[in-house]
């Protein structure tokens, strides 16, 4: 477990980020349009796509371990699995496909979004789980002032955002190898994966559809990473507010809205992590193209007294990639705003 020094100046800027909230609460008269009261919701409907760039993921990571085989007639023997050093990650990280929501009102906003890393074979079992807190400052046109925020035509908004991505080891780039796992049973790093194991399926509402038992082919050992970061990040956008109708007073407790328009908006940010943990995972298959895996265990420790672990061609107990670097994103969003 890692802990980045560089989280303190994140904290600071959420510092900022309350302090300003506070300052802006408290102002009895202001010349953006006070007097009214703007609400807005969005969500972000797959369309758009985020960039991490980092230079902490060039070095060779390879690992070695004992394990043992049992066959059909009980005999046991002893292996060593040892990959070749391979590249894991590539120096820019791309999550595609966002999807998620905001809300906000003249000053302040919440959002959350959860988006999927691709990686150069096309596929993934990799996410990214965001959620922050916001500031906004409104920008007039060019040699334009209005004194309605409405009628503005850009915002700048500041934030702080938390951060949680999952790299779960399915893709081709994070494998090192496989072990056979036809026909025995394999003893590895304290867990057991037999011959056979049995799969639990899900129907089309994500409910449980019952289990199936496949015969194991291949036991395929990789690496997965868990990150938790904080990021302070500042996006240019169109304005939520315009085009929202002025409601006079209730009508059954309904509050007239306006319709859902089309908002986009450009981020740029800086990834500081401030904890991650990587591990080896071992996950079954039948040797068919599907979903039909079982993972025998949890992401085993680096520090597993079992594992040989090499970074460059050194010996490491702990995950060497630590994603900081610059964060660029381009996400469209339906917008739905009305003004009390």
């Amino acid at each position: 477990m890692k802990y980045n020094p560089k989280s303190i100046i994140a904290l600071a800027f959420s510092f900022i980020l309350y302090s300003s909230s506070i300052k802006a609460q408290t102002k009895n008269n202001d010349s953006i349009g006070y007097d009214k009261h703007h609400h807005y919701f969005s969500i972000k409907y797959f369309v758009g796509s985020n960039l991490l760039f980092t230079n902490h993921t060039n070095g060779l990571l390879g690992v070695s371990f004992p394990y043992t085989s049992t066959n059909a007639f009980g005999i046991t023997t002893s292996h060593t699995f040892a990959s070749q050093p391979k590249k894991i990650y590539q120096p820019i990280k791309s999550y595609f496909l966002p999807l998620g929501f905001e809300v906000g009102n003249k000053r302040h906003f919440y959002d959350a979004c959860i988006s999927f890393q691709f990686f150069p074979n096309g596929y993934t079992t990799s996410e990214n789980i965001s959620g922050g807190y916001g500031f906004i400052f409104y920008i007039d046109g060019y040699h334009k002032h209005n004194e309605d925020i409405a009628n503005k035509p850009l915002l700048l908004k500041a934030s702080m955002n938390f951060s949680y991505s999952v790299a779960g080891g399915g893709n081709l780039g994070s494998q090192f190898g496989t072990i056979n796992n036809s026909s025995c049973r394999i003893n590895v790093l304290g867990f057991v994966a037999d011959s056979v194991y049995t799969h639990t399926n899900t129907n089309s509402h994500g409910g449980n559809a019952g289990s199936t038992t496949y015969s194991a082919k291949n036991l395929d050992v990789a690496f997965s990473q868990r990150e938790l970061s904080i990021m302070p990040k500042l996006t240019l956008c169109n304005n939520p507010h315009r085009n929202g109708k002025i409601q006079t007073g209730r009508v059954n407790s309904i509050y007239q809205k306006s319709r859902f328009k089309t908002t986009w908006e450009l981020s740029l940010g800086y990834n500081l992590p401030i904890y991650d943990r990587g591990g080896i995972l071992l996950t079954q298959n039948d040797g068919n193209q599907n979903d039909n895996i079982h993972r025998i265990a949890k992401p085993i420790s680096l520090s597993n007294n079992s594992l040989t672990v090499t970074y460059n061609n050194k010996t490491i107990t702990s995950t060497p990639f630590h994603f900081s670097g610059l964060y660029v994103s381009f996400i469209m969003s339906l917008t739905r705003s009305k003004i009390e």
